[in-house]
């Protein structure tokens, strides 16, 4: 059983632990005292460990998770020792491995990126390079794409941030339905469970493209046809493209 070392008890970082204990409640897992109300929490609700400084984390830790902020990585790094054996996953969006590999003077180093969705063992789990210790360590927390090159984690980076984006869709959908009439418990059903359907559908469906599945459900004069027909003239499709575009080119100035 590999032993998982967090460095920094974050909103996500949190989710991962919690989905890990759900697939197995013995897991070995040690906390960074970072954000220290968190990881007691965790620590009272799980078996994990809260350790009393970065170091003493890595030292009983067979892979070591980083979930700090890009502008805590120097410092984080500047405290903590790695053996070359060890397996460093960083979960910090936009840094390269070049960069993680140079601060932590490491070069066993593993871009990772997932949901919330983790905490229910249904995420989209992101990895690259490909690595069997951290594919086998984050396929229990849902549907797993290994990649192999930046170029394209970075592309896999955007398509997450349209998971975020989602939700704020969704959100003007309710408040739409709420303003005509429908109370907000039916209105948020009617949304996610839109979404869910959506995705369950395209799933069940996958040697079908996703805009075949959808011409079959638009078809010309219906109502889904004519909504499709406004929102691709008003620029709503072109809109996501200019967003993703504008992510992608500040992930790229990383380099």
């Amino acid at each position: 059983m590999r032993r998982i070392g967090i460095l920094g008890v974050g909103e996500l970082t949190e989710k991962i632990i919690i989905g890990i204990f759900n697939h197995n409640p013995m897991a070995r897992i040690y906390l960074s005292p970072r954000n220290f109300v968190k990881a007691q929490r965790l620590a009272s609700q799980y078996p994990c460990e809260i350790m009393p400084d970065n170091q003493a984390v890595v030292d009983k830790s067979d892979v070591v998770i980083i979930g700090v902020r890009p502008e805590s990585v120097a410092t984080l790094a500047s405290e903590v020792t790695l053996q070359p054996e060890q397996t460093l996953v960083s979960l910090v969006a936009g840094m390269p491995i070049s960069k993680i590999q140079t601060l932590f003077s490491h070069s066993q180093c593993i871009r990772a990126m997932l949901t919330y969705a983790a905490e229910h063992n249904s995420t989209t789990v992101v990895v690259a390079p490909r690595n069997d210790d951290v594919e086998a360590l984050f396929a229990p927390l849902g549907e797993l794409v290994s990649l192999q090159t930046e170029a394209e984690f970075e592309l896999a980076t955007v398509s997450m941030c349209m998971n975020g984006w989602y939700y704020f869709l969704a959100n003007e959908m309710q408040q739409w339905l709420e303003s005509n009439g429908l109370k907000p418990e039916h209105a948020r059903a009617l949304v996610v469970g839109n979404l869910r359907d959506c995705a369950a559908y395209a799933t069940q469906n996958a040697p079908h493209s996703l805009k075949s599945l959808g011409e079959s459900i638009a078809t010309s004069g219906t109502y889904t046809d004519q909504g499709r027909i406004m929102l691709e003239q008003s620029g709503a499709f072109e809109a996501w493209k200019q967003a993703s575009e504008r992510i992608l080119s500040q992930l790229k100035a990383q380099k």
